[in-house]
């Protein structure tokens, strides 16, 4: 807490800061396997071998770090993948890891060459009974009158959610400056031996019988009176859904899904006929375009005779002789445009008649002009 937040040190940060105190009290640590942050100021470390932990485990931390202050939370138990005996003729180990569901237990698969390398069964070890409400060993949580109280500190919840933990280790059993359930703890360890020494009293005295891996339990066996059949007198068999005025009330709606049906049914054949006016539509679009853009050059063509015509009559003879030449070719231009016309007339009868008028009088016109 003495490090403000936009000061706290990055995870790489912190190895090198681990590093040269390792280097300063002499502790031979070379490298550390994981170093990365697990809150806003909270780091987890970890090393690569079982001595390295051991060394690391049983060292007195110092109270500041690199002129920080700092508090080392050291595991409870020794972590599984340093607890885990090998045996020689394994070849593989694994972790078994079930997503559906969580285990309490933590599973392990190994792979042996052959199966003589086996002399005993793996047996599990003897579990203490202890309460999570008081923290004390002997008795579980719905047999205990306490309420519920700090796992760290012992200090009560407040209405059984609240609490403000003054980060004081106080052990339940002893009262020491540990956990409740630490395995430091004596009454915890002598209660550990006594178990054992009871368990394999009884084991040997036939009192309990450890199960056997992979034994087969014994199948299940129903007897007679175990599930005793309803009495079907007193079962009232009325149904609790009235269903015959359902049926007036299903036949409108069937009939207007059956028309639903019908109409969709019909819609592709509406879509076909549809596209196909528009395609009609366009077809007659363009060949209008067609015939504007022909009216548009007929109209060209008379305003160009029309104006070689009026050059002629205002100029000398010279001039007229070039034009008349000119003019013949433009009466050759206008019969080819009549029988075009005509041609266009014949194959649509919607074709405005006025223009073509006008082009035989331009014609005659200029034949006129001609011959004079």
């Amino acid at each position: 807490a003495s490090v403000e937040s936009k000061n706290i040190p990055s995870s790489i940060q912190v190895a090198i800061m681990l590093k040269k105190l390792f280097a300063d009290n002499q502790i031979p640590i070379k490298e550390l396997s994981m170093c990365v942050q697990a809150g806003e100021r909270r780091f987890k470390f970890a090393v690569g071998d079982k001595a390295n932990f051991l060394t690391l485990f049983n060292w007195t931390w110092p109270e500041e770090i690199d002129n920080k202050k700092a508090e080392i939370i050291k595991p409870h138990s020794l972590p599984h993948c340093y607890a885990l005996v090998t045996i020689p003729a394994a070849v593989g180990f694994s972790s078994i890891h079930y997503h559906h569901r969580q285990r309490p237990s933590y599973d392990v698969r190994f792979t042996v060459r052959s199966l003589e390398q086996y002399q005993t069964a793996l047996l599990t070890g003897y579990r203490l009974t202890y309460c999570t409400a008081c923290w004390k060993i002997g008795h579980m949580k719905d047999k205990c009158q306490s309420s519920l109280s700090c796992r760290k500190c012992l200090a009560p919840y407040t209405n059984g959610v609240k609490h403000s933990c003054q980060d004081i280790f106080n052990c339940a059993q002893c009262g020491g400056n540990h956990y409740s359930l630490d395995s430091i703890c004596p009454v915890v360890k002598q209660y550990k031996e006594e178990l054992k020494l009871a368990v394999d009293k009884a084991l040997t005295s036939g009192a309990i019988k450890r199960s056997i891996p992979g034994e087969v339990s014994r199948p299940f066996q129903q007897h007679a009176n175990d599930f005793p059949s309803l009495n079907q007198a007193k079962v009232n068999s009325h149904s609790a859904w009235t269903t015959s005025g359902n049926q007036f009330l299903h036949s409108p709606l069937k009939k207007e899904m059956s028309d639903l049906v019908v109409t969709i049914k019909a819609l592709p054949e509406t879509m076909i006929r549809t596209e196909k006016s528009f395609n009609d539509l366009n077809n007659r679009i363009e060949a209008q375009y067609k015939r504007t853009v022909l009216h548009c050059n007929s109209i060209y063509a008379i305003i160009d005779t029309v104006q070689i015509m009026s050059s002629w009559v205002q100029g000398n003879s010279n001039e007229r002789t070039k034009l008349k030449t000119n003019i013949n070719k433009s009466i050759e231009n206008l019969q080819k445009w009549k029988n075009n016309w005509i041609r266009t007339k014949a194959m649509n009868p919607m074709l405005p008649s006025l223009l073509h008028t006008l082009l035989q009088q331009t014609a005659l016109s200029i034949t006129t002009i001609t011959g004079k």
